[in-house]
């Protein structure tokens, strides 16, 4: 069965070039082809996710991170449990290159690697109802 109902935002915070926010999708949802503007990580909190670019299909669990180029086209299917996720999009303006040593590079996930803590960290304090300055110095360290 296919679910067509959008993705809950359960906290989001909009710095002065980023937003960052928690998401909750249905059991069950198809995103079918998009693209986001801006450079974006995400960090699958809990439940599944099965990701399409092109023909390469990564499925993502629990501490998964993907990072995704602006621009990049793809699909995405929500497994059974449902799926959370904390997501940092730049705005289009700005990019993540400068970060991961120049060229952003392709799309790719990363499971259970060191990238998952700092994202945990962030989710901590989005989820605490944190001052402005603790969200923006921690997502522009």
């Amino acid at each position: 069965m296919t679910r067509n109902e959008p993705a809950i935002v359960c906290h989001e915070y909009a710095g002065k070039a980023f937003r960052v926010r928690e998401l909750r999708y249905p059991a069950g949802l198809r995103q079918g082809p998009h693209a986001h503007e801006g450079d974006s990580v995400t960090l699958v909190l809990g439940g599944g996710i099965l990701e399409t670019v092109g023909r390469h299909e990564e499925v993502a669990t629990c501490l998964s991170v993907v990072v995704k180029p602006a621009g990049v086209v793809h699909a995405d299917r929500v497994g059974p449990r449902g799926a959370r996720t904390l997501q940092l999009l730049l705005d289009s303006d700005r990019s993540l290159s400068p970060q991961v040593d120049g060229d952003l590079g392709p799309w790719r996930w990363i499971h259970a690697g060191p990238g998952a803590g700092a994202l945990l960290s962030l989710h901590r304090l989005l989820a605490g109802a944190p001052a402005t300055v603790e969200v923006e110095d921690h997502v522009l360290d």
